[in-house]
């Protein structure tokens, strides 16, 4: 008879797990659905509200043809204008105002983007420095910066 060939390889034994305790568990309790808080991604109306006040006492209106650098505060521009705002705009931005009013506002859209591209920041006049503790409107910018959004 033949004999048997020994294996090589090792047989796995289980190791015992250690028990949990049930204290643990009860420590942690499931945060509640009321208390969760959540992101929709849309700006809210306060929040458009501080940033066409911060604009306006900035001057931005003066600087850029649109009259904001927020893209939400421009599209609602775009909402309340008729025909001929839409083509005055495009007059002072430069584009050939021709087509129907959706066409118009998708090429006003496009330049909006093409001259925002990466920038949102506010441009100021070089004379006018709103972080001069003697400009008028110091105080009033000083107090929207500080409330945050």
């Amino acid at each position: 008879m033949a004999t048997k060939k020994k294996s090589t390889t090792k047989k796995a034994t289980k190791k015992a797990a250690p028990a949990k305790s049930a204290k643990a568990s009860n420590k942690k309790s499931r945060a509640k659905l009321s208390e969760l808080q959540y992101s929709s991604g849309k700006i809210d109306d306060d929040t458009l509200s501080k940033i066409q006040e911060l604009e306006e006492v900035l001057g931005v209106h003066e600087v850029n043809h649109f009259g904001t650098n927020d893209p939400n505060i421009f599209e609602n521009q775009l909402k309340e204008m008729t025909l001929a705002d839409l083509q005055n705009l495009c007059g002072k931005v430069r584009l050939f105002a021709s087509g129907n009013t959706r066409e118009i506002k998708e090429k006003l859209r496009k330049e909006f983007r093409r001259v925002s591209q990466g920038q949102r920041t506010i441009s100021m006049r070089k004379s006018a420095s709103i972080c001069d503790p003697k400009h008028p409107d110091h105080e009033k910018a000083k107090k929207i910066l500080g409330q945050g959004f």
